[in-house]
């Protein structure tokens, strides 16, 4: 067996190979110094083999279990023989313990990198709730959501990530509340994956988008937020945790989950469904606001009121580009100052959004490359941008603007009038991972 896992190892500077005797038998030590912590290693593995050798029996030959009914009997050990699983137990910094003639290697867990403390969440801002968000390890995420659920139906089924390299993960859901169907769906989704590697739950999300084919929305949510994740499973849903990645997918997803935030649940109901329109509209606003400017300004005139017209008309008279140039250039100018705030460092970053788009309107107008209508516009609809509760439906809604300004830009309200049908299609067509059901229907 040592002979197997040198050759599956190799050789590196943080593999720590040692020998070790059991009275006339030799044994080995193997693990890797930058995953178990040592004090771990010190306390678990050398004190009981310290011990072993002062002794009067340490001459007498032991088997491996009889080493560790003695001298590790309150230690947390496992026994393996296949080299694949244990050499997951070392990635997760477990230490082997061996002696040459037994198929069976002694694994004890003493891994404990260490990891991110418990901060709130960054990219879905907490207005009421509790303020924790998953973190980067796998251990972490799990207490929080057993912390939260405090359920003996809730179920933990370990998944694995990639080929190459390979990445712990788990499905959640409770028994019982949650359908089998939606279990047995996610199970095969994530069995069907084929991937080399995996840093984060995006790239399972990105994966499953084209495994289930094109569409404009997600099939999961993507979520940092430990009561929405406890929240959804309550509801009957399923979560997928990855190790090494702070965000979790929920699923299974519809369009109007997308438009839901978690404080949702906290607030009044009729002040939370007014909330809700709310973001629908500014969902309607950010897509058609410029689409139908540049229809009404360039195809269909006569449905702008009289007054209305005349100011338009007053202010594109110097105008040096048409309406839809205009539109396209604030549009790139706003998404490049959007990128660059993203990419810069969070004070500066917070300080360019706010001083960029101040100069950059003013100056625009004033030089006379844009109107202050189509300011106007533009200012509008990336505010109603920012009112959606989540990044993915914020890129829908960039995407298909800049689809409906060219269709309104060749074919007026018509054009804008084909591209909402096709949108509307296009998200009623959004397919879960299974099936909806009716509420009340037989599951036969």
């Amino acid at each position: 067996m040592i002979e197997q896992l040198s050759k599956a190892l190799g050789d590196t500077d943080d593999l720590t190979r040692m020998t070790i005797q059991f009275g006339e038998r030799e044994g080995y030590l193997i693990y890797y110094s930058s995953l178990a912590v040592p004090e771990a290693v010190q306390r678990y593995i050398m004190q009981p083999l310290m011990l072993y050798a002062s002794r009067s029996e340490s001459s007498v030959p032991l088997t491996l279990e009889q080493f560790r009914s003695r001298y590790m009997a309150g230690v947390v050990c496992t026994y393996e023989h296949l080299i694949d699983k244990l050499l997951d137990e070392l990635y997760n910094g477990a230490v082997l313990i061996g002696i040459h003639g037994e198929e069976d290697v002694l694994s004890v867990s003493v891994g404990g990198y260490p990891v991110r403390a418990l901060e709130e969440p960054k990219l879905h801002n907490v207005l009421q709730g509790p303020k924790e968000a998953f973190v980067e390890s796998l251990e972490t995420n799990v207490s929080l959501i057993r912390r939260r659920i405090r359920n003996a139906q809730l179920q933990f089924v370990p998944l694995q990530f990639g080929g190459m390299n390979q990445s712990r993960g788990m499905l959640v859901y409770i028994e019982g509340t949650t359908e089998a169907a939606i279990v047995d769906a996610v199970m095969e989704c994530m069995r069907g994956l084929r991937m080399d590697y995996a840093m984060d739950t995006a790239q399972i999300l990105r994966e499953v988008q084209k495994q289930k084919g094109f569409h404009l929305v997600p099939y999961m949510l993507y979520s940092e937020r430990s009561d929405n994740a406890s929240s959804a499973l309550l509801d009957g849903r399923v979560i997928i945790i990855m190790d090494g990645s702070p965000f979790v997918l929920i699923a299974p997803a519809s369009v109007g989950d997308f438009f839901k935030a978690q404080e949702d649940i906290y607030i009044f109901p009729p002040y939370a469904f007014l909330l809700r329109c709310l973001r629908y509209l500014a969902f309607l606003l950010a897509v058609l606001l410029p689409g139908i400017y540049i229809g009404l300004t360039s195809y269909n005139v006569e449905i702008i009121p009289y007054a209305l017209t005349i100011a338009i008309s007053g202010q594109r008279m110097d105008a040096p580009f048409p309406s839809v140039i205009e539109l396209l250039l604030l549009e790139f100018l706003f998404e490049l100052l959007r990128e660059t705030t993203v990419r810069m460092p969070r004070l500066v970053g917070s300080t360019l959004t706010i001083a960029g788009a101040f100069v950059i309107g003013q100056a625009a107008v004033q030089a006379g490359i844009v109107t202050n209508i189509v300011m106007i516009i533009v200012s509008l609809t990336m505010l109603a941008s920012f009112a959606l509760p989540y990044s993915d439906l914020l890129n829908v809604a960039r995407i298909v603007r800049i689809v409906f300004i060219l269709l309104a830009s060749f074919l007026g309200l018509f054009g804008l009038f084909l591209g909402f049908i096709a949108l509307t299609v296009q998200l009623a067509k959004h397919n879960r991972l299974i099936p909806i059901k009716p509420r009340g229907a037989s599951s036969e």
